[in-house]
């Protein structure tokens, strides 16, 4: 129930910002948040182990996608 009283909010005001309307912000919202029950419904792991060594691997990706030293 806390996880819903703060990702609702949350989705709303990241949609608004964006500039979608808060209906297609309520709609991905949701959709996420059932895409993640099944996932643990269904035993999928979603979890980031090590968020550390995940931001190096994803600068890592962009340095070599956007031809950066």
């Amino acid at each position: 129930m806390v996880v819903f009283l703060v990702a609702i909010p949350l989705s709303l005001g990241i949609g608004i910002v964006s500039g979608v309307s808060a209906e297609s912000a309520l709609i991905a919202a949701i959709v996420g948040g059932i895409v993640v029950g099944l996932g643990f419904a269904l035993t999928v792991h979603l979890f980031v182990k090590n968020p550390d060594q995940t931001m190096k691997n994803t600068q890592r990706q962009l340095k070599r996608l956007f031809n950066m030293s």
